[in-house]
C-alpha cells in the first residue's frame, strides 16, 4: 500500500496540484492525505482536474448540471464505471484544522493504513496519551519540514510543507508512505520530484514480556 501525504499549503493551489500528480502518476498512490493548512485547497485541485479533462478553461454552472446528469444517469446503471474524477475525490482524505477558519477545534482522524492504525491530525502538539496508545502512524503537519519522529514504537511523520519554494529555509516537499509487512518507508519529494530523503520503519510489533 502506498500513501501521498501532504500539508500546509495554504492557498498555493499550483503545488497542491503538481504534488497530487506526481503522487498518482509517478508514485500511484492508493490514497491521499491532506493533513490541514489549508485543506480546503483540495476542491481547487479537484475542480483543476475536471476542467483539465474537460479541456476547457473554467467549470461553470453548465458544466456543474452535466455533472450532475452524468451522475444521475450512472446510478441508475447498476454496472456503471466511476468516472475519473470520481475515483480522483475518493483518493483524498482532507484533515481541517483551526487555520481553516472552522469554529470547531482541529480535526483529528483514525484511519487503517494496511494492518496499522494511523492518526492523522495538523498540530502534533495536539496528540494526547489516548493517541499514542492507539496509534502506531501519527501523519501530521504545521512544523514545515519533511521528517519521521519516533517514540516509543510510535512513527510521527510530517512531508513538509507547500506553501511556496521555501518556508522558514525548507524547501516545499511531499512524501510517499510504502508499507509492507512488517516493515515501511517515508520518502520525502522536492517539487521537481527528486528524493531528498528516505526514512525506514520498523514496524514489527514486539510481544510482551512474561516475568516468572
Amino acid at each position: 500500500m502506498k500513501i501521498g501525504l501532504v500539508a500546509d499549503s495554504h492557498g498555493n493551489v499550483d503545488y497542491l496540484v503538481l504534488a497530487a500528480e506526481r503522487l498518482v502518476g509517478q508514485h500511484a498512490v492508493d490514497r491521499i492525505f491532506h493533513l490541514g493548512g489549508g485543506s480546503r485547497d483540495v476542491e481547487e485541485v479537484i475542480a483543476f482536474k475536471k476542467k483539465m479533462l474537460r479541456g476547457t478553461e473554467e467549470y461553470g454552472d453548465d458544466a456543474f448540471l452535466a455533472d450532475v446528469a452524468d451522475f444521475l444517469a450512472a446510478s441508475n446503471e447498476q454496472k456503471a464505471q466511476p468516472d475519473e474524477i470520481s475515483e480522483f475525490r475518493k483518493r483524498w482524505t482532507v484533515i481541517h484544522d483551526d487555520d481553516d477558519g472552522a469554529a470547531t477545534p482541529g480535526e483529528k482522524l483514525v484511519d487503517m493504513v494496511g494492518s496499522n492504525i494511523a492518526l492523522a491530525i495538523h498540530d502534533p502538539t495536539k496528540v494526547d496519551a489516548d493517541d499514542l496508545q492507539n496509534s502506531v502512524l501519527i501523519f501530521h503537519g504545521k512544523l514545515g519540514r519533511h521528517g519521521v519522529v519516533e517514540k516509543k514504537k510510535r512513527f510521527f511523520i510530517c512531508p513538509g510543507h507547500l506553501r511556496d519554494k521555501e518556508h522558514e529555509g525548507q524547501p516545499a516537499s511531499f512524501a510517499v508512505l510504502e508499507v509492507i509487512p512488517k516493515m515501511a518507508r517515508v520518502c520525502a519529494y522536492s517539487m521537481q520530484g527528486e528524493l531528498l530523503q528516505e526514512y525506514p520503519l520498523n514496524l514489527e510489533k514486539k510481544g510482551k514480556m512474561t516475568v516468572k
